[in-house]
């Protein structure tokens, strides 16, 4: 005894101990619980991805654990990246793959399919199979190149207004 109070070591053998906090113990065989639930997520519709607090929110996990569920999520949105095999210049041969994403949003801009408002990057990032990063890097070589307008803060990447008002006086 120290001070009137009894040490606690020892007195249960550690067989019968159960473990202090977190998640259940895996069983070999068993799912991570973050895949099961970003299965969950996938299976139900969606017009955006919830935010890793929302799913923290509606599934009752802890923020790290709705971080990885989202993680998954995305990657598992990613189309088969094409854009690796596309030809190109350089030593390599190949084009960097935010070129190849920033080709194809001004092609896709210029054919009419991109009016207004583009996807926020994380379905853009889905769509192409990139980073986030990559399509950033696209958006802010097309945005000096005057075909998109970066706002800033949180309202999104435009069409360039300078192209919408030729579309509409062609």
């Amino acid at each position: 005894m120290h001070g009137g109070v009894e040490s606690q070591r020892g007195t249960a053998p550690t067989s019968a101990r159960k473990p202090v906090g977190g998640p259940p113990l895996q069983y070999p065989g068993e799912r991570p619980r973050y895949q099961v639930i970003a299965d969950e997520v996938l299976s139900q519709p969606f017009h955006s991805l919830p935010s890793a607090g929302e799913i923290a929110r509606r599934y009752r996990v802890p923020l790290s654990t709705a971080q990885f569920v989202r993680r998954s999520v995305v990657t598992r949105l990613r189309a088969p990246s094409c854009l690796m095999t596309a030809a190109g210049d350089g030593a390599t041969g190949r084009r960097p793959v935010w070129q190849q994403v920033a080709d194809d949003l001004r092609a896709q801009v210029t054919a009419g399919r991109f009016t207004g408002r583009l996807p926020d990057r994380v379905a853009l990032a889905a769509y192409y199979g990139v980073s986030e990063d990559t399509v950033t890097k696209a958006a802010r070589q097309l945005a000096h190149e005057r075909v998109l307008q970066v706002t800033p803060g949180r309202r999104g990447t435009h069409v360039h207004p300078r192209l919408l008002t030729e579309d509409a006086a062609a």
